[in-house]
């Protein structure tokens, strides 16, 4: 263990060292998680080890420079205990590895990913080991499946099992499995036949599958009276559908990984191609052996017929975890772990945002992601026009919004200083804004009632048909408060996040949000109050619908095309798509085109690093063009 007044000590030095101010509060947060730390440690084999600590130092205190130190001031020899540490993305797996091994002044580290795959040896004599986020979830899925590579494997070191893991940032802990009619019937008919052939039994519990929708669609029928106005959520039981008693689909899933699906299902070669459909096939393939082995519930998700089911994602068997999680009284996920998990209340004071100005608009409906997808175009116009007239030309502005926004964003010429786009899902834990001085939320990341119902049946089991009927408010919950978490963490890409005195305060930021009207509104802004206290809540005068204004030109076509592409799946993207979307006048794209002719253009090669190349079919009035993403 670490003495926790050494790392009090320490800590406070390397914040000296940033120009940081340190304070009693923060020191107060750091003291904390080596306590943590420590306890869970000496906690090992005792029953409360099992139990899930998650600590909530809030944004800006050193969360992950903390770890860092922590980790280097473990002692060797025979008190040495080993670590894992499981962190969001392979670029801060790789920092959080140098930083420790810089600290410590050799090497006890080592990252363990897809770009750095460590051999059995070196993970046993590794004493922090760090991985992905993807790949304990990974890990975690096969130890439930007793395969090799678990989480297991990963725990051990050459002293015993690691005393310690950390989770950097939430993590997902529900497994989510979703088939549908469609992509059931459509694995079932990709299957090669010589394979088929020695797999009777899973095909034909596959064809079993594409009977089960049709007898749900037959009894949804006959409840709601007429097949277009089918909806809702209801309970799939054995006894309601005809049901195979044993079900098993591993072999075939395992034989199925070897099949060149780029040339069987694309004609081309493409390695890329060939793992993103080997990997297609077998989540359809695991989801609909979830459907068998636990529980699960029919769901209208748009014009899909769909069964439902989930797992909580996290092993029993993970050593002594402590999840650091800035956000975690915003997510109702915790609490429902039912006693499992500890969320420890953070000391106060730490953090201050009296020098954050939140401007909101209540103006707009529509915030979620098909009307914002719909409307993007006119929208993010105005939006641009608005905060042209609203800020000066030496802001540095970040804006986040859903992925399909972000092309229409990226086509408009800005005045500021600096401009910069993310979107939901791609922003987290990231730095590359950290100098901007405006944020902009632009949507809300809203999750449907499907995932609401996954989460909370997977911690706290199968629940009956009147609480899918009655059980609507729990569901709200859950997704309110995982906006709030997102729209926190987006807020916080910005320089708010940094600390710059010993009162907890940033640098002044500007932070423009649309927040619907109503109960829902007010929850949100309760929740982002309490996550950034001392914000100054001011009224945005904007409305993304209305309240025309001349708008900015749009001549960014090249940015947003490639933005745009970015989104697109594998394949041919025709030209008339791309124009009505970006809103492409004929003479420039007449000149895109000609730059992706010319592979010495800069365009060409900048898509061709996306994987995206140009199409042209045909002669005369009956040529066509194409985008084809790889």
């Amino acid at each position: 263990m670490v003495n926790v007044d050494a790392f009090v000590g320490a800590m406070t030095k390397h914040w000296q060292g940033f120009d940081n101010t340190p304070s009693s509060a923060l020191q107060a947060v750091w003291r904390q998680a080596a306590e943590t730390f420590n306890g869970q440690i000496a906690a090992f084999d005792t029953p409360d080890h099992d139990h899930w600590k998650v600590l909530q130092p809030p944004t800006g205190t050193g969360k992950t420079l903390g770890l860092a130190v922590y980790c280097s001031m473990l002692p060797d020899g025979p008190e040495a205990v080993g670590v894992l540490v499981i962190t969001r993305l392979i670029a801060q797996a790789d920092d959080l590895v140098g930083t420790i091994n810089k600290l410590a002044g050799r090497q006890i580290a080592n990252p363990h990913h897809s770009k750095n795959r460590l051999t059995s040896e070196e993970l046993i004599s590794t004493q922090v080991l760090v991985i992905t986020h993807k790949a304990g979830l990974m890990a975690f899925d096969r130890s439930y499946r007793g395969q090799h590579d678990s989480l297991e494997f990963l725990n051990e070191w050459k002293n015993g099992p690691r005393r310690l893991t950390v989770i950097d940032e939430a993590l997902d802990v529900v497994d989510h499995h979703m088939v549908t009619a469609d992509n059931a019937a459509a694995v079932e008919g990709s299957i090669p036949r010589e394979i088929a052939r020695k797999h009777p039994e899973a095909m034909g519990g596959l064809r079993q599958m594409r009977d089960v929708f049709d007898q749900l669609a037959d009894v949804q029928d006959t409840q709601t009276g007429q097949e277009a106005d089918r909806d809702g959520s209801r309970i799939v039981r054995d006894n309601d559908v005809d049901l195979p008693t044993e079900l098993d689909l591993s072999e075939l899933r395992r034989e199925l990984r070897g099949v060149s699906w780029d040339r069987l299902l694309l004609k081309r070669d493409s390695g890329r191609d060939r793992r993103q459909q080997a990997d297609r096939i077998d989540d359809i393939l695991k989801s609909v052996q979830m459907m068998w082995e636990r529980w699960r519930y029919y769901s209208r998700v748009g014009k899909l017929d769909t069964l439902n089911s989930a797992e909580v994602a996290v092993p029993p068997g993970i050593h002594g975890p402590v999840l650091l999680d800035a956000t975690a009284s915003q997510n109702l996920v915790w609490r429902l772990f039912d006693g499992k998990v500890k969320v420890v209340a953070p000391p106060a004071g730490a953090r201050s945002y009296a020098n954050v100005r939140l401007h909101i608009t209540t103006k707009t409906s529509g915030l979620g992601k098909r009307k914002m997808i719909a409307n993007g175009n006119a929208r993010c116009g105005r939006l641009m026009a608005n905060l042209a007239e609203t800020l000066g030309p030496d802001r540095k502005v970040f804006v986040c919004c859903h992925r399909d926004v972000e092309p229409h964003l990226k086509g408009i010429d800005h005045p500021f200083e600096e401009f910069s786009v993310g979107h939901y899902g791609a922003v987290d834990g990231l730095n590359d804004w950290a100098e901007f001085d405006t944020a902009v939320v632009f949507g809300l990341p809203y999750r449907s009632a499907v995932w609401a119902i996954n989460v909370y049946m997977a911690l706290r089991g199968l629940q009956d048909d009147e609480w899918m009927e009655n059980g609507n408010e729990i569901r709200q919950e859950l997704i309110r408060g995982q906006i709030v978490v997102s729209v926190v963490q987006a807020i916080n890409r910005v320089r708010c996040r940094r600390v710059i005195d010993g009162q907890g305060n940033c640098a002044p930021t500007d932070v423009f949000i649309l927040l619907p009207k109503g109960v829902v509104g007010e929850a949100l802004l309760k929740g982002l109050m309490e996550e950034m206290p001392g914000l100054k809540i001011c009224d945005w005068d904007f409305d993304a619908d209305g309240g025309e204004k001349r708008p900015l030109k749009r001549t960014k076509y090249a940015d947003a095309l490639r933005s745009f592409m970015k989104t697109r799946l594998p394949g041919e993207t025709a030209a008339t798509t791309i124009r009505e979307e970006l809103g492409i006048p004929q003479r420039t794209w007449k000149r895109m085109v000609g730059a992706l002719k010319n592979e010495t253009s800069d365009f060409y090669r900048e898509c061709a690093e996306i994987g995206v190349t140009l199409k042209q079919t045909g002669r005369g009035r009956g040529s066509r063009t194409f985008l084809v993403k790889a």
